[in-house]
């Protein structure tokens, strides 16, 4: 009974992980408005040729560091990838989370930019585009299908397991979606984020 106690006891108020095979990396990223001309605009960077994934069309954000909220690492990173004061950074609030199949979690906000200058850190943005929020309300995505797939080790235990070699592997799936302005795509995790946002909207 000791040690069902010292168990219960270890348990009690225990913040919760997750089970997965390597680190789970945490980023947060801002979806931010931006008021022109008196219309609301969201903005999309262009990434820099410095950078992964470089010169696709992505939302502000970054990995989340040591002791810092979520909240706090999307107007950070902000900050440090558009070069606005944090304090010109509104976080309206969260929205749904995003889970990759890499062990990585993304945290949206939806937000504003107040007294934002067009101005940006070139090590890693390229440029930056607007695209109206009316826009993008009357706009649909293209969607793709996917399969994702499991490729074991050459030596991988296949006796140990019912079934061997044909044993029933689940596949994952994933849709892929594409929003196409003129010259901008935004498509991947960017655009997931993006009809999220826009749903949201949409049901208020």
């Amino acid at each position: 009974m000791a040690v069902i106690n010292e168990i219960k006891k270890k348990l009690s108020g225990r913040e919760i992980g997750f089970t997965a095979e390597g680190v789970v990396r945490h980023f947060s990223i801002l979806v931010p408005f931006v008021l022109k001309d008196g219309e609301y605009y969201l903005l999309f960077e262009e990434r820099s040729k410095n950078i992964s994934q470089s010169s696709d069309i992505c939302f502000p954000g970054g990995r989340v560091e040591i002791n810092e909220s979520y909240e706090y690492a999307a107007i950070r990173e902000t900050h440090e990838e558009l070069l606005i004061d944090m304090e010109d950074v509104e976080i309206l609030g969260p929205l749904d989370l995003y889970i990759a199949h890499d062990n990585i979690i993304v945290h949206p906000f939806l937000g504003i930019l107040h007294n934002y200058e067009e101005t940006f850190f070139e090590d890693e943005v390229a440029n930056i585009h607007y695209v109206s929020l009316t826009e993008l309300l009357n706009h649909e995505p293209d969607v793709y299908g996917g399969k994702l797939t499991l490729q074991l080790d050459e030596n991988f235990p296949y006796s140990r397991i019912a079934g061997g070699r044909n044993y029933a592997w689940r596949e994952g799936s994933r849709k892929i979606l594409f929003y196409n302005f003129d010259d901008l795509t935004i498509w991947g995790m960017t655009a997931m984020i993006l009809r999220n946002a826009l749903n949201l909207i949409k049901s208020i």
